[in-house]
C-alpha cells in the first residue's frame, strides 16, 4: 500500500479519485477502513468523499441489480495496468463483496477514516496527550470562547502592568 497525496483545483475529480482509492484499498487489498486515513481541509469535502464511498458501495451491493456491482468493479479497474485490473476483478467478485465492504465502512464510521486535517489532529492530541505534550484535556474553542479567553488574558496583562508599575492612579 502506497501513500498518496491528491492536489488539484476545484472540479477536477478529487472526490472521485479519493473515493476510488478508498474503495480499491477496502475491496481489492482487504485493508480495514479504520486503517485508512483520507484527510481533506473542509468538512464539505470530507462529507462528499464519505457520501461518494457509501453511495457507490450501496449501489453495487444491491443483489437485485448485479450489473451495478459489475459496473463499479470496472470503474475501480479503470486506469490500472492490465494485470492489476484483472486481479482486482477476480478479488472483488459480485454484490456480496460490496455488502461486506459497506458493513465494514459503516462499522468503522467512528474511527473517522475520512476526515478533515484539523479533526484528525485533534483526535491525535486527545488520544495521545503525553506524546503531544498536552497535560490538560484538549478542548476546541468556539468564537465566543476565543473572545472570552482573549479578554481574560488582556485583563490579566493589565493587572500585571498595574502591579509592575506600582499603580498609584497614573496611566500605564
Amino acid at each position: 500500500m502506497k501513500n498518496r497525496i491528491v492536489r488539484a483545483s476545484a472540479g477536477t475529480g478529487k472526490t472521485f479519485a479519493l473515493a476510488t482509492r478508498f474503495l480499491r484499498l477496502v475491496l481489492a487489498e482487504s485493508v480495514a477502513p479504520e486503517r485508512i486515513v483520507a484527510l481533506t481541509f473542509s468538512r464539505n469535502a470530507a462529507q462528499e468523499i464519505y457520501e461518494s464511498v457509501l453511495g457507490r458501495l450501496w449501489d453495487a451491493a444491491d443483489p437485485a441489480r448485479p450489473e451495478k456491482a459489475a459496473e463499479e468493479t470496472e470503474r475501480l479497474a479503470a486506469g490500472l495496468p492490465p494485470p492489476e485490473a484483472a486481479a482486482l476483478r477476480a478479488k472483488i467478485g459480485g454484490p456480496a463483496s460490496y455488502v461486506r465492504a459497506l458493513r465494514a465502512v459503516l462499522d468503522s464510521q467512528a474511527s473517522g477514516a475520512i476526515a478533515t486535517l484539523d479533526s484528525f489532529l485533534l483526535r491525535l492530541a486527545r488520544g495521545f496527550p503525553a506524546e503531544t505534550g498536552f497535560q490538560n484535556p484538549v478542548e476546541v474553542f468556539t468564537n465566543y470562547d476565543v473572545a472570552r479567553v482573549a479578554a481574560d488574558a488582556r485583563d490579566a496583562l493589565i493587572h500585571r502592568l498595574h502591579d509592575y508599575a506600582g499603580y498609584s492612579g497614573q496611566q500605564v
